[in-house]
């Protein structure tokens, strides 16, 4: 399944059923279980003591030890608090497909879920990167979603890509799961109350979205949640 697949998903999940098939048919819609979307940021992939860096879309770096250990150490907080996911995507690059694999043996790779392009800024430090934009424009990406000059994304696909998630997620119930980067996992926020004011995830940190089918809303209920 490819990033466009889903943002172009029309499936057939068997949400009625009919009820009185020998009378006039009398259509009711199921109760649909609790719906809960847990955005989880891959593990890390810089040594302690390494100076990071930023890696985007065309920096395909490993976990380290470290970061492994940061999934493992997720998914018993997820079996503690009966939150294993019943579904989990991933992203293509080699830190994320690492994340989702210590935490499942089966899960679907999404493309929109791969990362930003830093432009002339990819695998540089911040303060590198500072100087060259200034330390306000960091500060805007960090706040406000902004794009600094010279970096790139395909927002609308990757907020389509989001949504087209919440929506299998919202119909079916359960807890699903998306493993991504940092960069990703901040465009998540369509139609969503309760959003954080600071959307940047932590490395082997998560948030978590669940949607009132009262309320026909999407909620915040945790961000950058480590255990």
């Amino acid at each position: 399944m490819s990033g466009t697949d889903i943002k172009d998903m029309d499936i057939d999940f068997g949400d009625f059923e009919d009820k009185n098939p020998k009378e006039d048919k009398v259509i009711e819609k199921k109760k649909v279980a609790k719906s809960r979307l847990l955005i989880i940021r891959h593990g890390n992939t810089f040594k302690a003591g390494e100076t990071p860096r930023r890696i985007g879309a065309r920096t395909d770096l490993p976990l380290t030890p470290e970061g492994r250990q940061q999934l493992a150490k997720l998914k018993r907080h997820f079996e503690e608090y009966k939150m294993t996911p019943e579904r989990v995507y991933t992203g293509p690059l080699q830190r994320t497909l690492q994340s989702a694999q210590e935490l499942t043996k089966s899960y679907e790779i999404l493309e929109f879920l791969r990362e930003i392009y830093h432009g002339i800024d990819e695998n540089k430090t911040d303060a590198e990167i500072i100087k060259r934009i200034g330390k306000q424009a960091l500060i805007d990406w960090e706040m406000q979603n902004k794009l600094p000059a010279g970096w790139s994304a395909d927002l609308l696909y990757i907020r389509q890509g989001w949504n087209g998630i919440k929506k299998l997620c919202r119909d079916n119930g359960g807890v699903w799961a998306a493993v991504t980067s940092g960069g990703i996992a901040r465009f998540a926020f369509d139609d969503v109350e309760n959003i954080p004011q600071i959307r940047k995830l932590a490395t082997g940190s998560y948030g978590i979205l669940t949607y009132d089918h009262e309320k026909k809303t999407w909620i915040c209920e945790g961000w950058n949640i480590k255990p």
